[in-house]
């Protein structure tokens, strides 16, 4: 059996060991603790992920709109 919690540490407590201790029965566990890595941080790490990124971002179109050309490219989409 298998089991993964995201929660803040704050929420652990007692009850919390319980129910933990409830579901596994006297088994052996393992617990492993870590916190969220940071994603773009991770992609950017990489030197080849880096340069993909960056690349792919150079080679895609963009537009650029005051706000009243946004609104009306939007309600053209939303409204064809």
């Amino acid at each position: 059996m298998e089991a993964i919690f995201k929660i803040n540490v704050k929420q652990i407590d007692q009850a919390f060991v319980d129910a933990i201790k409830k579901m596994f029965n006297e088994k052996d566990i393992i617990i492993h603790i870590s916190t969220p890595q940071d994603e773009t941080k991770y992609l950017l790490s990489n030197e080849a992920n880096r340069r993909h990124i960056f690349e792919n971002r150079l080679a895609e179109p963009t537009m650029q709109f005051t706000a009243e050309e946004f609104s009306k490219y939007a309600d053209e989409m939303l409204n064809p």
